[in-house]
């Protein structure tokens, strides 16, 4: 029997969770259909794509700047490859090519069209004209595609969509991971000499690309404040490359935080390091289901994370990891102070969170429900 064709499309290829999630998906399921993918750019994910023997088609005229001639190219780019490729199912990701692909796709009768939103971009703190285009485009990314699959309940009740099918909810899954052991992580992440000298402090950790959403200043904020007032110092590294790289190494700078505040820049498997943390920090304004957090929770590092998005569902305050307000650095520095004082508690938190992970968020759980609606 000839396998169906599936075509995974994403706006870019530089690494991060909706790349992850391409890439997870179409690696598992390359055997069962025709797999390839289009993605804008040049980036990990193309290069990760093609060592597993998965065919990649380069978007050329998708990009980050909108204009009405831009985004007219980029339809006639996809409606394209849909008419060659002829795919049964198209997976759009990112909202770009989520609008974009559905009204290609659309247009060129393709008959399955599945978008899975990784975190609706109109919940971003924006002004209210960019809200309400953003909206906009999900809404008919939504209302041209088949079904939707949302990463998060948050996001489920929080779309607001008429006229749309219901959403289905597929949470974000974690495969199984080679971690380094602790010694080897964090000698392969920083110097010996800064191994050495930090041996006695608490290890805190945060991997996520550098833009306005991570809310890294409160995380290095948070750091300075718990260290003036602490016996017990925590170091803090930073692995992860992007557009405020600058701005953060100036804030580390100014406030004289060069000895406890580390950037390790961009790390590939960067999840293999986590070892190398006894506590794991993601200060987010906004999230959908964050691998970060499954992940560090799979290596048993106890969480501190943002009340927003999809977190919540995953880490429950005081018993899978504690919450934070990501607008009142008080909160993490409290946080804080308790994951240092209290590590019994932290312990216990992180073996709840092992178990709940191992239950319900493995690979092949999201791997069988999201094959169960390409065969719907």
């Amino acid at each position: 029997m000839e396998k169906k064709k599936l075509l995974y499309v994403i706006t870019k290829s530089q690494f991060g969770g909706a790349q992850r999630y391409v890439l997870e998906l179409a690696s598992a399921l390359k055997e069962e259909y025709d797999v390839s993918v289009a993605c804008g750019g040049s980036g990990e994910l193309v290069q990760k794509l093609q060592h597993a023997h998965i065919p990649v088609t380069p978007l050329r005229h998708i990009v980050r700047d909108m204009g009405l001639s831009k985004e007219l190219r980029a339809v006639r780019e996809l409606k394209r490859i849909f008419k060659e490729e002829c795919p049964d199912i198209v997976h759009l990701n990112s909202s770009k090519a989520g609008v974009l692909g559905a009204i290609a796709a659309r247009l060129t009768g393709v008959p399955h069209i599945i978008f899975t939103a990784h975190g609706w971009p109109f919940l971003e703190r924006r002004n209210i004209l960019w809200k309400t285009v953003a909206w906009l485009g999900s809404w008919v990314t939504a209302l041209l595609s088949h079904t939707v699959i949302v990463v998060s309940n948050y996001d489920k009740t929080h779309a607001h969509m008429p006229f749309v099918a219901p959403f289905k909810i597929i949470h974000t899954a974690v495969p199984p991971v080679a971690f380094l052991p602790r010694s080897t992580a964090r000698l392969n992440l920083l110097s010996s000499e800064t191994v050495q000298k930090h041996r006695d402090d608490v290890w805190l950790g945060t991997i996520a690309e550098l833009t306005q959403n991570k809310n890294l200043f409160v995380a290095i904020d948070a750091v300075r404040i718990h260290n003036k007032v602490h016996a017990q110092k925590i170091f803090y590294t930073i692995i992860g490359s992007g557009e405020l790289l600058d701005e953060i190494v100036q804030y580390i700078e100014k406030y004289n935080l060069t000895e406890y505040v580390k950037l390790a820049g961009y790390v590939d498997s960067a999840r293999k390091y986590l070892t190398a943390f006894d506590l794991f920090v993601l200060p987010s304004k906004k999230e959908g289901f964050p691998y970060a957090l499954l992940e560090a929770g799979a290596a048993g590092i106890p969480i501190i994370a943002s009340n927003v998005g999809g977190i919540p569902e995953l880490i429950k305050d005081t018993k899978t990891g504690l919450l934070i307000d990501p607008e009142d650095t008080n909160t993490l520095v409290t946080a804080l102070g308790q994951s240092v004082d209290y590590p019994e508690q932290t312990e216990a938190s992180a073996a709840a969170l092992i178990e709940r992970i191992e239950k319900h968020h493995a690979l092949h759980v999201m791997i069988e429900k999201t094959k169960r609606l390409y065969s719907a």
